[in-house]
């Protein structure tokens, strides 16, 4: 009998099932809300854009790198942390 769904095998099933208990943990959540964090700024359209420019010298490439790790240590505090994490625990 066709029903048009296919059945993962047991391999597959295995992998979604581990999958989703790792998605589970507060863990996968912690991760995922800092790398879209580190991901806004370093995929910020000064940084990409800039990068990706045919005119983008090595110099100016590495201003620009520094420009967003400059921003990245300035959010590296207590304040920022507590916002960082009240918005983990209330997703």
């Amino acid at each position: 009998m066709v029903t048009g769904e296919q059945n993962p095998d047991s391999d597959t099933r295995a992998k979604i099932l581990g999958a989703q208990s790792a998605m589970n943990k507060f863990s996968f959540l912690f991760g995922v809300h800092l790398n879209k964090r580190l991901l806004i700024r370093t995929d910020s359209d000064m940084l990409a854009k800039n990068l990706q420019g045919v005119k983008v010298s090595a110099a100016e490439g590495a201003e620009y790198a520094q420009t967003v790790q400059k921003q990245l240590r300035e959010e590296r505090n207590d304040n920022e942390y507590d916002l960082f994490w009240n918005g983990v625990l209330t997703d």
